[in-house]
């Protein structure tokens, strides 16, 4: 499952990367978008309306556009070398 969810934000990545170029290809990008906005949206709208933090899901369209290309950055760069978290350092 891990390894399906890290092989899609690859994809979505490419997929924001290959509309500059190929800009056929918005409709495939908005499509995985939607999928992936479905699937967050599904647990995350039932986890705010528990909690009673529906507001927060105003910042959700942001997050949709950066998640992706983000975890993907930080999955390739964090093994390259160390890193500061919370006053700490971590090297490899």
């Amino acid at each position: 499952m891990i390894l399906a969810i890290g092989a899609f934000f690859f994809l979505l990545t490419a997929a924001y990367l290959a509309v500059w170029v190929w800009p056929v290809l918005v409709p495939v990008l908005l499509a995985a978008l939607g999928l992936k906005a479905l699937g967050d949206l599904s647990v995350m709208g039932q986890a705010a309306r528990r909690f009673g933090r529906m507001r927060l899901l105003w910042v959700y369209p942001l997050h949709l556009l950066l998640h992706a290309p983000h975890s993907l950055m930080v999955g390739i760069l964090g093994p390259l070398g160390g890193f500061e978290w919370k006053g700490r350092e971590l090297d490899q």
